[in-house]
């Protein structure tokens, strides 16, 4: 179901999402096991360009966003951006679920179990 109001991928993302994809996290692997296939009822995709951002996994029927942070997102810049991010999604109605890649790797089934209570 697609929406149209949401914001166009900026084509110089492309590359990026493909390299993201790539050299993806194990956080990410392992999450995206847990979401896809519709195993949560409903459809994630992985590296998903929406405007001049990127988020880590985004299921469009539901407008949830989830970002995987590393230890590089605590840097004061990079949070900064995240929370740029973060409001700029928040026009979209789409609400960004940020989870570290610490909790990720250390319990995967909460981090699975908060992103179902958010659907």
């Amino acid at each position: 179901m697609k929406d149209n109001n949401f914001p166009p991928p900026n084509p110089a993302l492309s590359e990026l999402t493909r390299y993201l994809r790539d050299f993806s996290s194990n956080a990410e692997i392992l999450l995206w096991n847990r979401l896809k296939d519709s195993q949560l009822g409903c459809a994630f995709t992985w590296q998903h360009p929406i405007g001049d951002y990127i988020v880590t996994f985004f299921c469009e029927e539901k407008k949830l966003a989830v970002d995987i942070e590393s230890d590089a997102h605590t840097h004061p810049d990079a949070y900064f951006a995240a929370v740029q991010k973060q409001e700029a999604l928040k026009e979209y109605d789409i609400k960004l679920l940020r989870l570290t890649a610490e909790d990720v790797i250390k319990d995967i089934e909460a981090m699975k179990n908060l992103i179902q209570k958010e659907i």
